[in-house]
């Protein structure tokens, strides 16, 4: 038997619940957390800074939610009337995982996930996510006031530009002032602050490296090798979990993922419906990985079978194998579906 590792939001889920937590408490959030997830992006990308991965956003950005006076109780509730799943989720979700084991490992915090299994009657004991208990916390009226204060000029700095910036070098300009700036924000004043310290010595986001560990974990659990497991994937920090499964002979695939996603992805799928990913798992169930995997282009025309109407057959990426040759197009298909699935705003953060 195989199983299935999915990631939550993209696969599963039209949010990006951070993004919309800072959104809708911070004033002007969607500007705040645009430039922190941008400098996430070249910490985890370019710098590669010691002891940071993709994901660790989620810990950046917590004592700003705080400072706004967001509590564990408010992102439960903010999550449970703003949850948006992917057409087809909520009745195939179930059904699949009665068919085989499946595992959701997410970066999101764990009040959104509780809001998800509620929603879909998945259980939480086969959810990673990472782990918060914002009522821990206390803020005196002089450290909320200096981080408002914070939130605003990292609102008023420019975009980080990653366009052609491949190593520290390249770093120069108006790219290096908003860095620096960042540098000395989140690793220098925060961690002062008894908010700071307490937040970056609690909070281990489940990013990159900890998808894959989940991925182990998770394997280890059913007693499955890594060769009989997918993983499904669509950003940064679903990368290390992507290669760890296209290393080890499973089925490693993009779902309208950027191009981190489709960098370490072998396969790639592209659409607007979770039964996109039903079908391909349920396919590869019956017929074996290594058969999936043997025989890309049958597996293709047995999807298109499957598919329920002809628009699925003609404009959705059912399934391919990711190659130099076909990247490009593969890409740009992606790309049109995570716009028109998520939203720009959310489709352009790493």
């Amino acid at each position: 038997m195989i199983q299935l590792n999915i990631d939550c939001e993209g696969p599963l889920t039209l949010n990006d619940n951070a993004f919309e937590l800072c959104r809708e408490f911070i004033p002007e959030g969607d500007k705040f957390f645009a430039r922190v997830s941008k400098y996430d992006d070249y910490l985890a990308d370019i710098e590669n800074k010691t002891g940071y991965k993709a994901g660790d956003t989620l810990k950046l950005i917590l004592p700003f939610l705080i400072a706004h006076d967001v509590k564990q109780e408010t992102i439960r509730d903010f999550s449970l009337k703003n949850l948006f799943l992917l057409s087809g989720t909520k009745e195939m979700l179930p059904k699949l995982s009665k068919e085989i084991p499946v595992y959701i490992i997410s970066t999101s915090y764990q009040p959104y996930l509780s809001a998800l299994a509620l929603a879909t009657g998945f259980s939480e004991d086969n959810i990673f996510c990472t782990d918060i208990e914002l009522d821990n916390y206390k803020l005196s009226d002089e450290e909320k006031n200096q981080i408002k204060a914070i939130t605003r000029q990292i609102i008023e700095l420019p975009l980080i530009n990653l366009e052609d910036i491949y190593f520290i070098s390249d770093i120069k300009g108006e790219n290096k002032k908003i860095i620096e700036k960042m540098n000395d924000i989140f690793w220098n004043v925060i961690p002062q602050m008894p908010i700071g310290k307490a937040i970056y010595n609690d909070v281990n986001p489940v990013g990159g490296i900890e998808k894959a560990e989940a991925v182990l974990i998770s394997s280890q659990k059913t007693g499955n090798e890594l060769k009989n497991c997918i993983y499904i994937g669509d950003s940064i920090t679903d990368v290390q979990a992507l290669s760890l499964i296209k290393n080890n002979h499973g089925l490693s695939i993009s779902f309208n993922g950027n191009d981190y996603a489709l960098k370490a992805a072998d396969y790639a799928i592209s659409g607007d419906s979770f039964e996109l990913i039903y079908n391909i798992v349920m396919l590869a169930n019956e017929k074996g990985i290594s058969f999936i995997r043997q025989n890309a282009e049958s597996a293709q025309n047995m999807l298109k079978e499957m598919a329920t109407d002809e628009k699925k057959q003609r404009d959705y990426l059912l399934f391919s194998k990711i190659t130099q040759g076909n990247f490009e197009d593969i890409k740009a298909k992606s790309q049109y579906f995570r716009k028109v699935v998520r939203g720009v705003a959310i489709s352009d953060l790493g």
